[in-house]
């Protein structure tokens, strides 16, 4: 069945008790100029951008009007961190980057954990949007030691989710999982980071091929998510996680991974994960060999509301090349698909670029151009070897 738009849920119900709790205070109350840059964060996740940016500027000028840098600091750091969902130029992320890390600075100096996580999130955020994964990475780590000292659940879970999901899709070397899990999540022996923890132990075994490793730290990993009731990190991580499955040779169980993250995250309204979610479904379904099934994901993917990340912009293209293969517009499939090469050529998007290749050299195949074909297969699989994904490229093989 066609792939549904997503529900606002949870995050609508908290935006809505905002809203209500807001005009209770009065306005130079710390209280009130606390809780606004909380509000931003919910209405810019559930798809309200501009309400956001309303708000958040009216913010920050009665914070500096209080004489409270620290709030106003806050109020334009989510503004910075809105701009993710307003289609923002080259230009404007790298000046928001610029402000964000200033802000960083800033509030170093001032010793406060819960700006420095706020601040954090949002330059993980603009580095992940073009498709810089390294860099998102160390921030996503920052945020996620500072929210934890701060006791922020959100910053706390957004941030390691988004750790795996960078260490996944940049260049960290699959056979790196473990000692980074080691040295940097658990570590602080704490569900949240140990969950992360967890979850990149299991990518890690599946890229070695290691069925007992992964068994036993998918066992872990949910006694800890269920446990502490972790619902949307845990389906934040299955997403990563089940990409991982599909590209080993396991799009039965990454489907199946998949539509169980998509129920929550469609319940909790999270756009953006579920946009990302519905580029993996489609490589699991396209990798079962179902072209009637794929082609119905494909087609409400290819219609469904744009979202401004590069990394999803490379899927989308990647989806549309295979979509017209199967069509029999090999010309048109090269066309998506070189697009899609272009686009992740720019970026340390590692998985994505090689799978962008893949499908280049299917798409050339058709066409009766095997020595290009064979090329780009050669640099998809430089790719891969550099990521260590090593039951990935034992799969590897010619046109299907």
């Amino acid at each position: 069945m066609p792939l549904q738009q997503p529900r606002f849920g949870k995050h609508e119900g908290a935006g809505g008790l905002f809203r209500d709790a807001v005009p209770l205070l009065r306005n130079p109350d710390p209280r009130r100029l606390d809780l606004l840059p909380n509000l931003g964060v919910a209405l810019t996740e559930t798809g309200r951008p501009g309400e956001t940016e309303l708000l958040l500027a009216g913010a920050a000028g009665q914070s500096r009007a209080a004489g409270s840098e620290r709030d106003a600091l806050r109020a334009t750091i989510q503004l910075l961190s809105n701009r993710v969902y307003r289609s923002p130029t080259d230009s404007e992320i790298d000046a928001a980057v610029s402000e964000a890390e200033r802000a960083v600075d800033t509030l170093d100096a001032m010793a406060d954990d819960v700006g420095i996580a706020e601040a954090a999130i949002a330059l993980e955020y603009l580095e992940f949007l073009r498709g810089h994964m390294a860099r998102s990475h160390e921030w996503a780590f920052r945020a996620l030691r500072h929210g934890l000292a701060a006791g922020r659940l959100r910053e706390s879970t957004q941030a390691a989710a988004d750790f795996v999901a960078t260490a996944t899709y940049g260049p960290l070397a699959f056979n790196r999982f473990a000692e980074t899990a080691g040295s940097r999540l658990f570590c602080f022996d704490e569900p949240i980071s140990g969950s992360a923890g967890h979850a990149l132990m299991m990518i890690g075994s599946l890229a070695a091929a290691d069925e007992a490793g992964f068994r036993e730290h998918e066992r872990r990993w949910r006694e800890v998510v269920e446990r502490h009731g972790l619902g949307w990190l845990a389906a934040a991580h299955e997403l990563v996680i089940a990409s991982v499955e599909t590209s080993t040779g396991n799009p039965d169980a990454a489907e199946r991974r998949l539509r169980d993250a998509r129920d929550v995250l469609v319940s909790l309204g999270d756009i953006w994960w579920v946009a990302t979610l519905d580029g993996a479904l489609c490589a699991a379904v396209a990798a079962q060999d179902e072209p009637q099934r794929f082609l119905r994901l494909a087609d409400a993917m290819d219609v469904s509301p744009p979202v401004p990340d590069r990394q999803i912009v490379v899927q989308r293209n990647i989806v549309r090349a295979r979509a017209l293969l199967l069509r029999g517009s090999a010309a048109d499939a090269e066309i998506a698909a070189r697009r899609g090469v272009g686009l992740a050529e720019s970026t340390d998007l590692v998985t994505d670029h090689a799978d962008a290749l893949r499908s280049l050299a299917d798409a050339l195949d058709a066409r009766g151009l095997a020595d290009e074909a064979q090329s780009a297969r050669a640099k998809a699989a430089e790719l891969l070897r550099a990521k260590g994904n090593l039951a990935a490229l034992a799969g590897q093989s010619g046109p299907p």
